[in-house]
């Protein structure tokens, strides 16, 4: 990456010929996080080299490290330190505890867990903030070997290491460890916050373990635990996935109108249109948008996909032309999906072929699944074969579109097509992807 094109004016500090090192260099940093230029951070700390070399360290390594992590603008393939870590490793200031434990956890959010082995290992002292960092860098990456051997070798464990390791592997497709995590933090007497919570009941949701959320449910009304609008919408979703749509309604209801922010009130949304009750969500989409609570691009979905479940076709197409007319909601492909599906479900083949051929459907793979499976749901076989071409075309080793033009062929008793197509995967090498699902 080259090195932004910086005028001479562009920061007084910088046109100060004796600047305070300390006043200076913590002044180039953390005040940027949040601007534009953040990426500047590790070049603007060059210049105070030779300052930083006669003076106390200050605290412009450890910031420069997390600008650089929002940015995410680390190469992936085995890249040189950056800038950053190569002034710092030079200066003799890794050995510190905090700035190495900034370095680690840039290269681990960054995802170059090599790098951030390396510095985890060099630490002469590691804090349960670097092991932790490390752990969470892992589980995020999908190694969750890895990441369960580090942790059981943590010499002590603090609310955030459980929790980091809980929602690894709850993202990661494994819900019932993640349980069984929670249990074990339990047994050792471990107090859970805000993202404890949620992460477990996400689990919940997964394995659809209402008797395990009901007895987390309890737990945060019987220690008087105050729930964020975090913990209140994973409540909701967890009861609406497990079928107790009752009492997800209740705790939406119980929840004060000044903790109802939009991810609250998309959850409920969603849950109303999962069960079916489309015309309820439009009802909660309407009073939501009177109280004064701005959508969202995601409550439009969880809007659009009530609508697709409940047959409200009309509706649907309302709500998507508002999106950007009346709301400012900026349209994404997950709602040309969405309006796909909606228009495919009720059999309004022609309206959804139109829009495929716009973009940015035209190249959506997704939308065209989406499709494909609303043709098997009709038994358009004519159809579902030409968006199965279109797919094939878009993605070749995809095993989706091949296991639902098979189901179609079966269900319509044309055995002959479906040999063709097992025969056609063998050929292309394309295997049967593994179940899945996302929360």
């Amino acid at each position: 990456m080259s090195k932004p094109n910086l005028k001479p004016t562009s920061n007084p500090t910088l046109q100060n010929p004796n600047p305070n090192p300390s006043s200076s260099s913590s002044s180039i940093v953390p005040p940027r996080r949040d601007q534009p230029h953040v990426s500047r951070a590790p070049d603007l700390a060059v210049p105070l080299l030779p300052l930083l070399s006669l003076a106390r360290p200050p605290p412009t390594f450890p910031s420069s490290p997390p600008s650089s992590t929002n940015l995410l603008h680390f190469p992936i393939a085995a890249p040189p330190p950056p800038p950053a870590h190569a002034h710092v490793l030079a200066l003799g200031f890794a050995p510190s505890v905090v700035v190495s434990g900034a370095l680690l956890t840039a290269y681990a959010k960054c995802r170059l867990l090599g790098h951030a082995r390396k510095v985890f290992d060099e630490m002469p002292v590691r804090d349960v903030l670097a092991w932790t960092a490390l752990v969470h860098g892992y589980s995020t990456s999908g190694d969750l070997v890895s990441a369960c051997k580090l942790f059981d070798q943590m010499p002590s464990r603090n609310t955030i290491s459980w929790t980091a390791l809980i929602g690894g592997l709850n993202r990661n497709g494994e819900p019932y460890e993640a349980l069984d995590m929670f249990r074990k933090m339990m047994y050792q007497c471990v107090r859970p916050d805000q993202f404890t919570f949620s992460s477990t009941l996400c689990a919940c949701a997964a394995t659809a373990s209402l008797t395990q959320g009901k007895q987390i449910h309890g737990y945060v009304l019987r220690s008087k635990f105050n729930p964020n609008s975090i913990v209140l919408s994973s409540l909701v979703d967890m009861y609406s996935k497990c079928g107790d749509l009752l009492r997800a309604r209740w705790v939406f209801e119980l929840t004060h109108y000044s903790k109802r922010d939009t991810v609250l009130w998309n959850t409920i949304i969603s849950a109303l249109g999962h069960h079916g009750h489309g015309k309820e969500a439009i009802k909660l989409f309407d009073e939501m948008v009177k109280c004064g609570r701005k959508p969202d691009a995601n409550t439009f979905v969880v809007l659009l996909t009530s609508c697709s479940h409940s047959g409200l076709v009309e509706e649907g197409v309302r709500f998507f032309e508002s999106m950007a007319k009346i709301h400012g909601v900026v349209r994404q492909e997950d709602h040309y999906v969405c309006l796909v599906d909606l228009l495919g479900r009720n059999g309004r083949f022609k309206e959804a072929m139109e829009w495929l051929a716009k973009e940015p459907c035209r190249s959506s793979a997704r939308a065209r699944n989406a499709l494909l499976g609303a043709c098997r749901v009709h038994g358009n076989v004519e159809l579902g074969k030409q968006v199965a071409e279109q797919l094939i075309e878009l993605e070749p080793n995809s095993s989706a579109k091949y296991v639902l033009l098979s189901n179609m062929y079966a269900e319509d008793g044309n055995w002959e097509h479906v040999e063709k197509l097992r025969g056609l995967m063998e050929e292309s090498q394309v295997r049967k992807e593994r179940a899945s699902s996302w929360i």
